[in-house]
Parts: structure tokens; sequence; C-alpha cells
């Protein structure tokens, strides 16, 4: 989604943990 392009290496991360509620 929007946040996960701005949040990509918090995604990486936490996953759906990282706020943008999707995982991976």
């Amino acid at each position: 989604s929007k946040r996960s392009l701005v949040l990509q290496h918090t995604n990486l991360h936490g996953g759906s943990r990282a706020g943008t509620g999707e995982p991976g």
C-alpha cells in the first residue's frame, strides 16, 4: 500500500507490526 513504500524497511522487520497492517 501507500505506507508500504514509505515504511518498506520497517515492514521488513516488523511486518504487520510495522503499522502498515500488511504482512511482509
